[in-house]
């Protein structure tokens, strides 16, 4: 069974810690959409998916492959 789900990730940095004020578009968004890719592909949240499934379904999962094939930046939050 493959389900495609859409995951968006919001995320909010503090652009005035070093005394400066800089524009949400200073961060480089290749890199912040990399660093979420690698977290959600080498976290335990393939775990938690298996446990929930198996809870809610009755059945046991044998196997399950959790990828993030691209990110891209789709807003600048200021």
């Amino acid at each position: 069974m493959k389900i495609r789900v859409v995951v968006e990730v919001d995320v909010n940095f503090d652009l005035e810690s070093d005394g400066e004020t800089h524009t949400e578009s200073a961060v480089d968004s290749d890199v912040v959409g990399q660093a979420v890719v690698e977290g959600l592909n080498n976290s335990d949240v393939a775990d938690s998916i298996v446990e929930l499934i198996s809870d809610r379904s009755g059945w046991c999962v044998s196997g399950l492959t959790l990828s993030t094939p691209d990110a891209e930046c789709i807003d600048y939050l200021e």
